[in-house]
C-alpha cells in the first residue's frame, strides 16, 4: 500500500499505484514534514511543525489518520 499525507491539512491518503487516485483515510493534527514507516512492526510516524511551540513526533493511525503523540522534538530548525 501507498501512503501520501498533506501538508496543508494533516490528511492521510491511500494512493492507487495503477491509476495514481488518491483516497482520503482521515485527517488529523498539524503540518507534516515528514513520514516514515517502521519496517518491523509497520508502525507510521510523522513529524509534525508547530510554528514557535516544540515540534512533535506522532503515530499515524492507518486506520483513521489519527495521531498519538510519541513526545516532542526541540533543536530542529524548519529549512526552508
Amino acid at each position: 500500500m501507498l501512503y501520501a499525507i498533506d501538508y496543508n491539512d494533516g490528511c492521510l491518503f491511500t494512493i492507487n499505484q495503477v491509476t495514481g487516485a488518491a483516497t482520503t483515510v482521515g485527517c488529523g493534527g498539524e503540518g507534516p514534514l515528514g513520514m516514515a514507516r517502521d519496517p518491523v512492526t509497520g508502525t507510521f510516524y510523522v513529524t509534525e511543525y508547530h510554528g514557535s511551540e516544540d515540534d512533535v513526533l506522532s503515530i499515524v493511525s492507518l486506520v483513521d489518520g489519527s495521531r498519538t503523540t510519541v513526545g516532542t522534538m526541540t533543536g530542529f530548525p524548519l529549512v526552508e
